[in-house]
């Protein structure tokens, strides 16, 4: 329809010129330019599709397909331009030609180079692509290189697969050296308690011992244990004769990690205790002691 309204419209102004029309010149001059010009930007605009690219690499915008030696611009790693067709295997943008492998459509595709080492922890997977199959699976401390990195967490590696940036570590593990406790069987448990300025008990509930208030809790200590053997804290559960609840030589205690972190030997009117838990009381007084005990 659009190109007939263009045709109608130059016949109507040549018959007019030549006097074959009734209307006058002016007519003819517009009827012959202004809608025909309006019609071809409307259909420029309506036509048009355009969408992104993203270059996979630094390249160039060519002039045409024929001449690769004619640039017009330079096109760097991860620089977004527009573009309105594919043909040829060249994209074509407004300002000339695009190489198609120069080019994705999917900007997680871009990888900046790189050449780093990094570890990997245990479990890493290597990928045929980006949320791909598994084609490998690293133990703890494998080394990587690395090639390249995107902006959407993934890492490129030597052996063309793609791996997650939370899967690495900048350095490699380094177990914690474990703390040697003495142990005492648990067949030791006779026990004196201190003489002279007293010592926790029951009934009292409260004391104020070498180190501090002195409160007792008796609460299951499979977690608290867990944790300290996971810290490389070793050492024996048992109980002792008077209820106190043992970890090696030492009674298990909660204290104040800010002052007496998880480990730490402390004298209590009950005997030397370990800091192997905490509480809430910690936050008021970090230098209370809750001795663990079967009371």
């Amino acid at each position: 329809m659009k190109l007939m309204k263009c045709i109608t419209a130059t016949a109507v102004a040549l018959s007019t010129m030549a006097g074959i029309g009734v209307k006058g010149p002016d007519f003819a001059m517009s009827k012959m330019y202004v809608p025909v010009q309006e019609e071809i930007q409307e259909e420029t605009q309506e036509d048009l599709e355009i969408f992104p690219v993203y270059a996979l690499k630094d390249t160039y915008v060519f002039l045409n397909d024929s001449n690769l030696s004619g640039t017009i611009k330079d096109v760097s790693i991860g620089e977004k331009l527009y573009a309105s067709d594919l043909k040829d295997g060249y994209y074509i943008v407004s300002s000339g030609l695009l190489r198609e492998h120069d080019f994705t459509l999917d900007q997680k595709y871009v990888f900046y180079p790189i050449d780093r080492i990094k570890y990997a922890i245990a479990g890493a997977e290597g990928l045929d692509d980006l949320g791909g199959e598994v084609l490998s699976t690293y133990s703890l401390n494998d080394e990587i290189h690395l090639v390249g990195r995107n902006d959407f967490g993934y890492y490129l590696t030597d052996q063309n697969e793609y791996i997650k940036a939370t899967d690495v570590m900048n350095t490699a593990y380094v177990a914690p050296v474990p703390i040697a406790v003495p142990q005492t069987a648990p067949a030791a448990t006779a026990y004196t308690p201190p003489s002279g300025s007293g010592h926790l008990t029951p009934s009292a509930g409260v004391f104020y011992g070498p180190s501090g208030k002195e409160t007792y809790y008796n609460l299951p200590m499979g977690g608290v244990i867990a944790i300290a053997q996971a810290a490389g804290i070793q050492g024996n559960y048992w109980e002792r004769s008077d209820g106190a609840k043992m970890y090696g030589n030492y009674i298990m205690c909660a204290c104040g990690f800010t002052v007496r972190p998880r480990g730490t030997i402390v004298q209590t009117s009950l005997g030397p205790g370990i800091c192997l838990d905490t509480g809430g009381f910690a936050a008021n007084d970090p230098y209370q002691i809750d001795i663990a005990v079967t009371w």
